[in-house]
């Protein structure tokens, strides 16, 4: 064994000592920098662990990190004070296994723990090439399987297709890739399987994210607590809707705002606040669907349903999966989570992933899941003519057709524009506009209680009455249940 000055004397001669990689099958690169590539044979787990204990054995700290590499790499410091890393690597152009490889590995590596026959079958003809490289491996995760899981037999899943919902695919989305990964006890345990460093729960394509998140939008309003909270929403711009109806001086106040505030009294200011919190427009609608969206307990759904895929296949299919499972090369499993429902291991998933929704106006598309109703003399019995075509521009646009003392350019205006010049109307015309604006009302208000008996559809009606739809998902991912693929 060299001793720490001889160790001192060759790093100054060599950048990296030979020392370090004693024992272990493969090639040092020639240095770049601080950076040192190690292309090894074999299992990396094993190599690195390796690697370490001769640099202990030779009295040099080191430690693992992810700073060069998402796989990790080893940092240690040279005799000049300098920081230096050691990436181990597959040999460049040589294939290791891919995540399905895995899978089979890890199935043959069962089949021959449980005595049963493994050198040969679908698996075995995918993965031969690497078991004389991963056996050990494969074997010790099969073992942890069984010991943590009671696991005693998998098949794999493989590059199947399922069958999509109905619902699924009038989202636009047509990924059928499975969520299962291998079933285990034959069936019992339908696993979601990820290897440790950066393995991803599911397709980050915009029409899979975007229908993940309209799945999410069915499972939460039929959940107690998300009822609840579009009941809340939906109060609050019935609220706005209501003090729109129930001004009579908003042209004198609007005659307030145009002075210099300095010169209004305390009265006049809260006046002005008053109406402006009141002002209704596409921002306000926007806010008030950001706080739906925002929620932690709806985001536990997004969650789960992307780690399930119970929406997309159904909970009974073989397809999506109850249980995750991430491990790693040296056969431990990291981490295991039973997915048993939304507000236990979904909010499990949302404490690491964050996830923002963003909207667009789905003006121009033929509206999904909105309302429509005939205008008709009695608003309070509007609702036993229901159809299923309307939206809240439908009822601004119908209830103010034809009024010309809202102006000429009525047409091109949008549904705001059109309720808030309805509300600046003064003089003799006032109690008119009043009129329109509490039919108005009452139609909304008929439309928010009919979204509400909808149930698991009430949070896709309630976006698309007011004209919306889910354009963008924003998310960053978790390192221990990571979620969209990039």
């Amino acid at each position: 064994m060299k001793t720490l000055n001889q160790f001192q004397q060759e790093l100054k001669e060599q950048t990296v000592s030979k020392g370090f990689f004693k024992g272990i099958e493969g090639t040092v690169i020639p240095s770049k920098g601080i950076i040192t590539r190690f292309e090894y044979v074999g299992d990396r787990t094993t190599a690195m662990q390796q690697i370490q204990q001769n640099m202990n054995n030779m009295g040099v700290e080191n430690k693992l990190t992810d700073k060069r590499s998402s796989i990790g790499s080893i940092e240690y410091v040279d005799p000049d004070g300098k920081t230096r890393v050691i990436l181990v690597k597959h040999p460049i152009g040589a294939r290791g296994p891919s995540g399905e490889d895995w899978e089979a590995l890890i199935v043959v590596g069962m089949n021959a723990n449980q005595g049963r026959k493994w050198d040969s079958g679908p698996e075995w003809e995918r993965i031969k090439e690497f078991w004389g490289s991963y056996e050990d491996s494969a074997r010790k995760v099969a073992q942890s399987m069984s010991k943590e899981l009671g696991i005693t037999s998998l098949t794999q899943t493989g590059s199947s297709r399922a069958s999509l919902t109905s619902e699924w695919t009038k989202w636009g989305a047509t990924n059928k890739t499975p969520k299962t990964d291998l079933l285990g006890n034959n069936g019992r345990y339908k696993i979601s399987l990820k290897k440790s460093g950066g393995s991803q729960l599911m397709s980050g394509f915009k029409e899979e994210t975007i229908a993940t998140i309209y799945a999410a939008m069915q499972t939460y309003s039929a959940d107690s607590k998300g009822k609840q909270e579009i009941q809340k929403v939906m109060g609050l711009l019935e609220e706005k809707m209501v003090k729109l109806s129930s001004k009579s001086t908003v042209s004198s106040i609007n005659k307030l705002k145009k002075k210099d505030s300095s010169l209004l009294s305390p009265e006049d200011l809260a006046k002005i606040e008053e109406l402006d919190r009141v002002q209704l427009n596409a921002k306000e609608i926007n806010s008030a669907l950001d706080k739906l969206f925002d929620n932690e307990v709806f985001k536990a759904h997004v969650c789960f349903e992307a780690a399930t895929g119970n929406y997309k296949f159904g909970a009974d299919s073989e397809a999506s999966s109850n249980l995750m499972v991430t491990f790693n090369e040296s056969g431990s499993l990291d981490h295991v989570l039973d997915l048993t429902n939304p507000e236990k291991a979904g909010m499990v998933l949302a404490k690491t992933n964050k996830i923002y929704v963003s909207f667009k106006s789905s003006s121009g598309s033929p509206p999904y899941l909105s309302l429509r109703t005939n205008k008709i003399d009695d608003p309070k019995k509007w609702i036993r003519k229901l159809k299923l075509t309307e939206t809240f521009e439908d009822i601004i646009r119908e209830e103010t057709q034809g009024l010309q003392f809202l102006g000429e350019d009525l047409q091109q205006l949008d549904e705001f524009k059109i309720l808030n010049r309805l509300r600046n109307v003064a003089g003799e015309l006032i109690n008119k506009a009043k009129e329109v604006l509490a039919r108005i009302v009452e139609r909304i208000r008929g439309a928010f209680t009919y979204i509400l008996s909808l149930g698991s559809k009430a949070m896709n009606a309630l976006v698309r009455f007011f004209g919306f739809e889910v354009s963008k998902v924003n998310y960053t991912q978790s390192k221990i249940y990571p979620l969209f693929d990039d």
